[in-house]
């Protein structure tokens, strides 16, 4: 098998679009996101917020996310 930079780039492009979506859905479920509290990334792509966990979450403490 033959691999090329075009299938290597989709491959790496469905394996982080796969990854985002995962972490994002997971962060929904158990956290509020707050205030954005930064950015970072190459370009400012990754934005960063404040989130707290959800009484229903298995932790309870504040923690930071990052969207991209």
């Amino acid at each position: 098998m033959s691999l090329n930079m075009k299938s290597l780039t989709q491959a790496l492009a469905k394996t982080a679009a796969v990854i985002e979506k995962t972490v994002q859905m997971t962060v929904q479920e158990d956290y509020d996101l707050l205030e954005q509290v930064g950015s970072g990334g190459p370009g400012f792509a990754w934005k960063l917020y404040a989130a707290r966990a959800r009484p229903s979450a298995p932790s309870t403490q504040s923690k930071s996310f990052v969207d991209r």
